[in-house]
């Protein structure tokens, strides 16, 4: 990745790095890593105050925090696109599961009446030697994750996991999460928010529903959850 001209990170912009800078100094860092390695990047740009190093990533007019979103995002885009191309030119590339999300949604384009927009990350898993080019749309949860890199890269181990492999593509997968003191169960056909002692928040999306039987798994989940990390059975 070749360094470029830009405005240097002043105390105004409270982001912590740009993202091209930390994308390029983990990509020096993973070629010298011993393999295998698990490597982590956390990015900064696409978070307020939504900044972009030079101007030629300002596509979108900077008159509201909507386009200065968008901006950072299509620098990010070509930041990341810098990194896989270092990537690919290494030898650990072939041998590499990169998993790409996000820990929160932005606020823009959130529905309060839609529990869905609440909790809608990105995710791309990419990885040409195990893995085609396809799009999936069934339910998922950040707590798939692991139980999906485990499969995808053939380990036969035991685990501890509230989650499921992505590749079970199955009719009855849910989604879980918590907010403050409110969990919620995302499927196909319903989503609802409970505070452990009455429901509130509920909406039905197809005659398949069932919140009943929603209602229960949710509590069953955060149940077995809750009683495997006081008991510290979750390794």
């Amino acid at each position: 990745m070749k360094p470029i001209s830009c405005k240097p990170v002043t105390e105004v912009h409270s982001i912590l790095t740009w993202d091209h800078d930390t994308l390029q100094f983990s990509a020096d860092v993973f070629k010298k890593a011993k393999e295998p390695f698990i490597g982590y990047i956390f990015t900064s740009t696409t978070h307020n105050p939504w900044r972009v190093p030079d101007q030629k990533w300002e596509i979108n007019p900077t008159n509201s925090d909507r386009n200065k979103y968008l901006n950072t995002l299509y620098y990010l885009d070509w930041a990341v696109g810098e990194f896989i191309k270092e990537a690919r030119a290494s030898s650990y590339f072939n041998n590499t599961i990169f998993v790409i999300t996000g820990d929160h949604i932005s606020r823009f384009g959130v529905n309060a009446n839609n529990l869905r927009t609440r909790f809608h990350v990105p995710l791309i898993i990419y990885s040409p030697s195990l893995l085609p080019s396809k799009i999936e749309t069934h339910i998922g949860n950040q707590l798939d994750l692991m139980p999906t890199i485990i499969e995808m890269a053939n380990w036969n181990v035991e685990h501890s996991s509230m989650g499921r492999s992505l590749f079970e593509n199955k009719k009855d997968r849910f989604s879980f999460s918590v907010t403050g003191d409110v969990i919620n169960y995302i499927d196909d056909n319903q989503w609802l928010s409970h505070n452990l002692s009455n429901r509130v928040f509920q909406k039905t999306l197809s005659d398949q529903a069932n919140v009943d039987a929603a209602e229960k798994k949710l509590l069953g989940f955060y149940q077995a959850a809750n009683k495997l990390i006081l008991e510290n059975r979750v390794y």
